[in-house]
């Protein structure tokens, strides 16, 4: 069953959306989990579910765009609020737009969201 008590994962996938980001959506372990990739690699897993760090204060762990401080100590961090995540996925996202590729998304049956890059030519 979902946990509903989950709101930061949520925040972030629809804050994603509103900037037009393509992500995935999915739920996993009784919350969700949002999945930002480019050009078919996957660069960040965010999730709140039921055995992720940080869930039971309503917060985001990921693995990917950690820092290089957050790097040195381990593969994910625990306890990040959407916009700290939107933030380091919008940086990103806008650095490789700006080197020649366009993203879109769209989204399918129920939360399900898919996206998909294409170069841009010249």
């Amino acid at each position: 069953m979902m946990n509903f008590g989950y709101k930061e994962i949520t925040r972030l996938h629809e804050m994603l959306i509103n900037a037009g980001i393509p992500h995935e959506y999915n739920p996993l372990f009784g919350g969700y989990h949002v999945v930002y990739s480019q050009d078919g690699q996957r660069v960040c897993s965010a999730i709140e579910h039921d055995y992720s760090y940080g869930h039971e204060f309503d917060t985001i762990e990921i693995m990917g765009l950690l820092t290089a401080e957050e790097a040195e100590y381990d593969d994910v961090v625990g306890g990040l609020s959407a916009e700290d995540v939107f933030n380091r996925i919008q940086t990103h996202h806008n650095e490789h737009e700006e080197k020649g590729w366009a993203s879109g998304f769209a989204l399918g049956a129920g939360d399900e969201v898919w996206s998909c890059s294409m170069p841009i030519w010249d």
